[in-house]
């Protein structure tokens, strides 16, 4: 099984399945409607838990050339919630 959801990585912001979820602005951003998702999450998480352990003796450094989690915390900016106007997709 992998862990690659190609689903939500071809999703943009005029798709009709496009939530206001999946903005991060949103205060839900990273919930999900479904349980997939979080399955997903829950398989990959222990798929890189056995990479960690699996190359403990490599550096840090070198792991996080491959795999890295990093999880976000939700601020209230009311001010920034004002002042966002959308986002800015540069493509070359």
């Amino acid at each position: 099984d992998e862990v690659f959801n190609e689903e939500s990585e071809n999703l943009m912001f005029d798709d009709e399945n496009f939530e206001p979820r999946d903005n991060v602005f949103d205060e839900d951003y990273g919930s999900s409607s479904t349980d997939g998702t979080s399955a997903v999450e829950e398989k990959f998480m222990k798929e890189f838990e056995a990479f960690e352990r699996e190359f403990s003796e490599e550096s840090q450094e070198w792991r996080d050339q491959f795999a890295t989690v990093e999880r976000y915390e939700y601020k209230d900016d009311p001010e920034g919630q004002k002042e966002f106007r959308g986002h800015l997709v540069v493509a070359c």
